[in-house]
């Protein structure tokens, strides 16, 4: 999952300060029975959750049937575990150095989940690679002549063509990206893979219509540096990225998942540029549509499918467009035509 671009100036600063306001957490109850924590996971008391200023990265993890949260301002090297009721905090012996703004899937080959990039607590740019196998991470390769690092970057696993593949920001810094493939041991890239000449960020994900991964595109750099809304959509075909025609088109972006029970793509226009509220999109094939969900309840940052039940969930903080606080991080699915909190048995409409 990659950060908000309208966010990076606020995501520097916050990073260097270090400095946070803590928010208030409420303990989560049970919504369902709780899957086993993996060996080597040491299991936290129901009320300690994640809490997070922004950044974090997240992913299903088939292979244990969690969640993996890993960092974000102010939980920087910090990995957390949702077993459909509640967070544990894992005490993994290896782990990433703290960041923010890296990328994550899960490769079901490896059956690990796979940690890209990002940007250091300290503020450097980085560009390893990492994987969690439900006990521990470990360095999967160090990044020498690898992708762009920092943030900006996403990742998806493509299922028709049995790989992992990369987005990520293009080394020249004009605006696009580049595409990657992992091969086991490193990052390879698709020299014929470049994607939105111009756009400042890149959200991937597998589209179940097409069985091929989609990009949208959002925020067409300008001469003058600012940002125009001229997102693009892109569809992948193993070797380059073929542009879609469409008539609508999200105006903000970020994140990007298949929700399980429309068998749809939805893309949540969430990054709040301008303080718009947030926007869930669907793909239907063709077109851009708005999605049959009633108004997030919170400002989500990411989208996830529990790999457990294969529910959609959304995950973001309380206060929208307090960005610089820490906050704890809410897991949301849909109840019929409600949003519920998981955890806590909140309802809204």
């Amino acid at each position: 999952m990659r950060p908000a671009v309208v966010l990076v100036a606020t995501i520097a600063v916050a990073a260097v300060a270090g400095t946070a306001v803590s928010l208030a957490q409420r303990p989560p109850a049970a919504a369902h029975p709780p899957r086993s924590t993996p060996s080597g996971v040491a299991a936290t008391l129901s009320n300690n959750q994640p809490a997070v200023a922004f950044g974090f990265s997240v992913a299903s993890d088939s292979a244990t049937q969690h969640l993996v949260l890993f960092g974000g301002v102010d939980n920087f090297d910090e990995t957390w575990l949702w077993d459909g009721a509640a967070w544990a905090r894992a005490h993994p012996p290896t782990s990433p150095s703290g960041r923010y703004g890296a990328s994550a899937a899960f490769d079901p080959e490896i059956g690990e989940v796979l940690l890209f990039g990002g940007t250091l607590q300290a503020g450097q740019a980085t560009n390893d690679t990492w994987g969690w196998d439900g006990r521990t991470w470990q360095r999967l390769d160090g990044g020498t002549d690898g992708p762009t690092g920092g943030g900006g970057s996403d990742m998806a696993w493509d299922s028709t063509l049995s790989e992992m593949v990369l987005v990520t920001p293009s080394a020249a810094r004009g605006g696009g990206g580049e595409t990657w493939v992992w091969s086991g041991a490193r990052w390879v890239r698709d020299v014929a893979g470049s994607i939105g000449a111009s756009d400042a960020g890149i959200l991937i994900a597998f589209d179940p219509l097409s069985s091929s991964l989609l990009a949208e595109g959002c925020c067409t750099s300008r001469v003058d540096g600012g940002l125009s809304s001229e997102p693009s959509t892109w569809r992948w075909n193993g070797s380059e990225w073929i542009a879609l025609t469409t008539s609508m088109h999200p105006l903000d972006g970020s994140s990007m998942q298949e929700d399980p029970s429309l068998r749809r793509l939805v893309l949540c226009g969430c990054d709040l540029a301008g303080g718009l509220s947030p926007e869930m999109w669907v793909w239907n094939g063709r077109d851009w549509t708005k999605g049959p969900y009633p108004q997030a309840p919170v400002a989500p940052e990411a989208e996830v499918t529990d790999p457990a039940d294969s529910q959609f969930l959304i995950l973001g903080s309380a206060i929208a467009g307090a960005d610089a606080l820490m906050q704890t991080v809410q897991v949301w699915a849909m109840r019929g035509a409600h949003w519920l909190r998981l955890g806590v048995g909140l309802a809204s409409g």
